[in-house]
């Protein structure tokens, strides 16, 4: 029976076998020629080598040109950062000078106001003290007139009894004026119908004095107060009849 011997590798070639490891894999035909074609007899690491060298100078510049237009981006954003506050500057300077017309204008119109304002309240103040010393005034001659109103009531009162005493007086007054003027008459009627009772020359003359200047007073009395009717008077030529 026929042993196979295992060949034994160099340590210098295990180095190499790990170093490099195979690489393998399997193709279309078509695919396959087309590469073979496109080797044109270099060899498939060498192609794969160069590739990737390609591949990776391509992604190297790329990079160089990402990293360069990253620094150019950051100076654009300083840039703009810096536009952006000169524009922030420019409009907070159009804004103070746009504000201050405005500003200049409520400043006037708050000063206006103010001073209408204190114009009005001093005025105000002027007509409250001038109706609150008018009203203590109108209270006065109020407290005044109700007193005056008193008075007058109480002179009422007092001119209304006063009134019904003089009337009741009065009455009284006219009765006994009728009681004398009825005693007149009768004493005229005696007087007229026996008038030698009274002659002066006789004794009785003193008392026909009497009663003449009686019935005159009566009569004049009646004449005043607007009597009925008046008495006769009783004349010296009947005295002396």
């Amino acid at each position: 029976m026929a042993r196979n011997k295992k060949r034994k590798r160099l340590p210098s070639q295990e180095r190499y076998d790990q170093s490099h490891p195979t690489v393998s894999f399997r193709l279309p035909a078509e695919l396959y020629n087309r590469l073979k074609d496109h080797l044109r007899g270099q060899s498939f690491a060498a192609f794969v080598i160069s590739h990737l060298a390609d591949e990776e100078a391509q992604i190297n510049a790329r990079v160089e040109e990402l990293a360069r237009q990253r620094n150019n981006l950051g100076a654009e954003i300083l840039n703009r950062q810096r536009q952006l506050r000169d524009l922030d500057e420019q409009v907070k300077k159009r804004k103070q000078e746009l504000a201050k017309p405005f500003e200049e204008e409520r400043a006037r119109l708050r000063a206006e106001i103010d001073g209408w304002y204190r114009q009005e309240k001093s005025r105000f103040e002027y007509t409250r003290a001038y109706n609150e010393t008018r009203l203590e005034t109108l209270r006065s001659q109020v407290r005044q007139e109700k007193e005056q109103l008193r008075k007058v009531k109480m002179d009422l009162v007092f001119a209304e009894t006063r009134h019904k005493a003089l009337e009741q007086q009065s009455q009284k007054w006219l009765e006994e004026r009728e009681t004398w003027v009825k005693r007149m008459q009768q004493a005229t009627e005696f007087i007229n119908t026996y008038p030698w009772f009274f002659c002066h020359q006789c004794p009785g003359a003193a008392f026909n004095q009497l009663l003449g200047q009686m019935m005159n007073t009566v009569s004049s009395l009646q004449a005043k107060e607007g009597g009925a009717t008046a008495v006769p008077q009783l004349n010296e030529t009947q005295g002396n009849a």
